[in-house]
């Protein structure tokens, strides 16, 4: 995953989706996630389907809700 210091937001948050290995021909792909804001900074994993749906996994509970959110959105 690149690095996101350089990149932290000074105001709202920033989303990093990098994709985290060779597709497999199948209808997914997973994505290493970083969602950066001014004050910290979240790791997860994104799967993303071609039908449409997202699961976020492993998300640190102190990520406010919304920010799980608009990361599902954006996978979709």
């Amino acid at each position: 995953m690149s690095s996101t210091r350089e990149l932290r937001p000074t105001e709202g948050a920033r989303f990093l989706l990098e994709r985290s290995g060779p597709d497999d021909g199948g209808p997914r792909a997973t994505y290493a996630c970083v969602i950066a804001t001014p004050d910290a900074e979240y790791a997860a994993t994104a799967t993303l389907a071609d039908d449409g749906t997202a699961v976020v996994s492993g998300l640190s509970p102190e990520a406010p809700e919304e920010l799980r959110a608009m990361l599902e959105m954006f996978g979709k």
